[in-house]
Parts: structure tokens; C-alpha cells; sequence
């Protein structure tokens, strides 16, 4: 898992527009820092893992105040602190930094792959429910095709559409009223499961377990019972349903719920 360079250009590319109390120049600085540590790391590794180890600390550290007080969202960068966070065992924030790099880069291959690799080294395994394994299977171009390409198609169908309209002006032809038809169910499948996405991004709130491991309690307090006879590990991702009291009411990915304390998780959209 490399460090990525251009992380250093796009930095520079989205640093005159936001309000960072950090300047470009030290932007620039501290990722050039974080990257030459990164890579000291990879080199001392095998000789002296508790050198590496503190190195890649430095290194997270470096990027997470770029994020923090650059106020900086790019995909390079999260992916770049997401692969620092995987060489220090730390599964939760690895996979946090991973999903958020993937709202910015949701294509690239190393990404999806690194992603895939912590997801199966977490400790809780939480499988789908048969309910959505066969949702996901019956509207595959939903669920499978990511959503970039997903707009470019209803954007060709729609466009298509229009046409094959206006040359039916002019041409009375069955064939042009079944592909008008056609265009027209495909536009509006695609551009029923962009707003279905859109949607989903604007009510959702997803979220991953950071602390090594927690309890999850039935209630907004330590005093409830467990809602689980084991706790919860780093990696494990939910979806957050309330908020109170400096817990979440949290949904898991096979539809169980519970409290989790704030302390102990993070949320992909900081």
C-alpha cells in the first residue's frame, strides 16, 4: 500500500478556496513530511518494527492535521492517512479514511482493494441479511454500478430519448415508438436510482467502530444491558438511526440495532 504523490497537487489545487488555518505552503509541507515518514517506515520495518511504528504515527499525525486545520476533503489524502492507519493495526480508522476517500475516488482499484483486504481482517463478521443480498441482486445496475456511470447513462438515455422524439416528428415508424418507449423506461430506472443514492447520502449517516473493542448497550447509557453477548470490534460499520446524549442509536449491516458511546466510533462525514 503506497503513499500517492499527487496527494501534494490537489492540495494545492483546493487550498485557495477553503478557510484553513493552515497555509498552502505548510500543507504542502506537512504531506511532503508525512509521506517521507511513511516511506522511512516501509524501509525500517523489518529491522525495527517499534521504529516503524512510530514513524507511521508521525505520519498520521501529520495528515490528520492537514485535514483538520486545512480543512482539506481529498480523496488522495484520506486514502494516503487510511493506508498509514492500516500499517498501524488500526482497522477502524483504516476503513473510516478508506470509505471516505472513496466518496472523492470511488474508482480506483487499489482503493477498492485495500478496502476489501481490512474489511476481512476485522474481527465481527456482520452479514447481510438474505433480504438485501436478494435486493442487491435484483437491481444490480443500482447497487453495482457506481453512481458517476450510473448519471452518465441516464444522461446518454435521456438524451437518446429526446432524439428518437424529435425524428418521430417526421417519421411515423413502429419501431421508433418501441425505442421511445425503451429510452424512456431505461432514463427513468437510471435516474431513479441516482435520486434513491442522492437521497440515501442526505439521510445517512454511516459510521465505524474505532475503539478495539465496546460494549453495545440497549439504551443511551452504560447502566442498560447489553444489547450483544460479545462487544463490538474496530472495523465494524453501521449506520447511525439517533443521537442523544453523546451516544448514537446505531443500525448494523444485518439490521440489528444498538447504542454506541460517541467516544468509541467515528463517522465517515466528519
Amino acid at each position: 500500500m503506497m503513499i500517492k504523490r499527487v496527494v501534494i497537487l490537489w492540495l494545492l489545487l483546493v487550498a485557495g478556496l477553503s478557510a484553513a488555518t493552515l497555509s498552502r505552503t505548510e500543507q504542502e509541507r506537512l504531506c511532503f513530511e508525512a509521506e517521507q515518514l511513511f516511506s522511512q517506515a516501509q524501509e525500517v520495518y523489518a529491522q525495527d518494527r517499534e521504529k516503524a511504528r512510530e514513524l507511521w504515527q508521525k505520519a498520521a499525525a501529520r495528515y490528520e492535521r492537514v485535514v483538520r486545520e486545512g480543512d482539506v476533503e481529498n480523496g488522495w489524502l484520506y486514502y494516503n492517512l487510511a493506508n498509514t492507519y492500516f500499517r498501524l493495526e488500526d482497522l477502524g480508522r483504516a476503513i473510516a479514511n478508506y470509505r471516505r476517500a472513496q466518496r472523492y475516488i470511488p474508482h480506483d482499484e487499489k482503493l477498492l482493494q485495500n478496502l476489501a483486504y481490512v474489511r476481512t481482517r476485522c474481527r465481527d463478521a456482520v452479514a447481510e441479511p438474505e433480504s438485501t443480498r436478494v435486493l442487491k441482486t435484483l437491481f444490480f445496475w443500482h447497487y453495482d454500478i457506481a453512481q458517476t456511470i450510473r448519471e452518465r447513462l441516464f444522461l446518454f438515455f435521456l438524451g437518446c430519448f429526446w432524439l428518437v422524439a424529435l425524428v418521430g416528428l417526421w417519421y411515423r415508424r413502429p419501431w421508433l415508438r418501441w425505442s421511445l418507449c425503451g429510452l424512456g423506461l431505461l432514463a427513468v430506472i437510471f435516474g431513479a436510482s441516482i435520486a434513491v443514492s442522492e437521497y440515501s447520502a442526505w439521510r445517512q449517516r454511516p459510521g465505524v467502530v474505532v475503539s478495539s473493542e465496546v460494549v453495545a448497550r440497549k439504551g443511551n447509557s452504560d447502566s442498560y444491558a447489553m444489547s450483544f453477548t460479545e462487544p463490538l470490534h474496530a472495523g465494524t460499520e453501521f449506520t447511525v438511526l439517533s443521537e442523544r446524549g453523546g451516544w448514537y442509536e446505531v443500525r448494523l449491516a444485518d439490521k440489528r440495532s444498538c447504542w454506541l458511546p460517541q467516544e468509541a466510533v467515528e463517522l465517515i462525514r466528519r
